[in-house]
């Protein structure tokens, strides 16, 4: 005998079944149970919620509930505790979705006896309780990765602060002294040879400006997430020739440098699939705000997919990819909503709370006329590479 019985709830309205089910239990010589039984699906919710029980054993065919909606209204008010549903021979069927929807198995009840009970009650706990552990571990690979990827984020982000404060400005009084130099050149040919170099040296600027927007936009930390979606937009525009509708709801969205961070990297990864993918030449970002989240809202118009058939898993080497996306946002509480259907258009909202701006450390994003923020800082950084 264990040292503490097994609480068990059955949920079950034949008192012929109840009598078998419990005789079931009690000739059992090697556990010991405290059964609690209920005939109707009104009063097992109470007890789940006023009790602690280690499984429940579930009839599907209850009075004023049948099917899976007798299951899914258990199972959405206590993911904790195993399921074993009860069922007979005509809704097997239905037993076998149920368990595909969350319970831990399914008993026939013609067929039960007290071994195959007691067996399907302690497999169904031990499932569960592997279950929770895999939950866990899922969950703290889920902070690692998020963790990484922010830690590359931040090292990227120095180097590209190092190139533009220190090689860049180098380079541009570089190639200022050197255009001095070439207009006292005392020969033709030194000043062909002086007009070369120049050239080198502003396409070294060019490159370097470059190389850093693509490790680090500025513009994503100078003017926020809003301004950084807008000029993502212009760049892939002139890159790909597709055209993009940027709209935002210019309410205030106070976000973290982290959650900004990966909000930019997945609507790049997204607007990058529509030019791969979507076969389309537009698209639009819509930037909202729906109570206490952000809601980024990345439509095509393009030949769309089947999202039942969709396999997120499968993610291309070194891509960000809707996974990663996925499980980034889960770090921060947020997710990703995927509707699309063939010859549909594909519409993804990456969903995400708010951060409080009264909260210690946190840094909001501006959303105060981003376009011509945009475009001062694009100026700014070009004056400052001359």
């Amino acid at each position: 005998m264990t040292e503490k019985s097994i609480h068990t709830l059955l949920i079950e309205d034949n008192p012929n079944d109840v009598i078998l089910l419990r005789r079931n239990l009690s000739t059992n010589q090697s556990d010991q149970f405290k059964l609690t039984v209920c005939e109707n699906l009104k009063d097992g919710l109470l007890l789940i919620e006023q009790e602690e029980f280690d499984v429940i054993l579930l009839d599907l065919s209850l009075p004023g509930s049948s099917g899976l909606e007798t299951f899914t209204s258990v199972h959405t008010r206590t993911s904790t505790i195993p399921i074993i549903v009860l069922t007979g021979l005509a809704d097997e069927e239905m037993a076998i979705l149920a368990v595909r929807l969350g319970a831990q198995d399914y008993l026939v009840k013609d067929h039960v006896d007290h071994y195959l009970l007691v067996r399907a009650i302690h497999y169904a706990i031990e499932r569960k309780k592997t279950e929770a552990r895999m939950l866990q571990y899922q969950k703290q690979l889920r902070s690692l990765a998020s963790e990484l990827s922010l830690a590359e984020e931040r090292e990227r982000r120095r180097i590209a602060t190092e190139l533009h404060d220190h090689i860049g400005q180098n380079l541009a009084i570089s190639k200022i002294k050197l255009g001095l130099i070439r207009e006292s050149a005392s020969t033709p040919k030194m000043a062909g040879a002086l007009e070369e170099i120049y050239k080198l040296i502003d396409q070294t600027i060019q490159f370097t400006r470059s190389l850093t927007f693509e490790l680090s936009p500025p513009v994503l930390y100078e003017f926020g997430f809003e301004a950084a979606v807008e000029w993502l937009a212009e760049r892939i525009q002139e890159q790909y020739q597709i055209q993009i509708q940027i709209q935002n709801d210019q309410k205030l969205k106070p976000l973290s440098d982290d959650v900004r961070v990966l909000l930019f990297q997945g609507v790049r990864e997204l607007l990058i699939n529509v030019v791969k993918h979507a076969h389309t030449k537009r698209a639009a970002v819509r930037i909202m705000r729906q109570g206490h989240n952000i809601n980024v809202l990345v439509e095509d118009y393009g030949k769309g997919f089947d999202v039942a058939g969709m396999d997120t898993n499968c993610i291309k080497p070194g891509g960000f990819g809707l996974f990663n996306i996925r499980e980034r946002l889960k770090h921060f509480g947020g997710n990703v909503m995927i509707d699309s259907a063939p010859d549909q258009g594909t519409r993804i909202t990456l969903i995400v709370p708010l951060q409080d701006i009264n909260s210690s450390n946190t840094t909001t994003s501006n959303n105060t006329n981003v376009g011509d923020g945009n475009a001062a800082f694009q100026k700014d950084e070009a004056s400052s590479l001359r």
